[in-house]
């Protein structure tokens, strides 16, 4: 693993536990992906449709 991709994975799981801590969700997007993600019924979607 590159120092880089190490960097980038540690300051990721750090934002996501930030997030985790707080209690708090990213603003979703509806996509076309959305309907079968396991996530669906935790996020506010928006209301504009993909």
């Amino acid at each position: 693993m590159s120092k880089e991709l190490r960097h980038s994975a540690i300051t990721t799981i750090e934002a996501v536990q930030t997030l985790i801590f707080m209690g708090a969700m990213p603003k979703a997007i509806k996509t076309k992906r959305c309907d079968g993600c396991s996530l669906y019924s935790h996020v506010e979607i928006s209301l504009t449709p993909y």
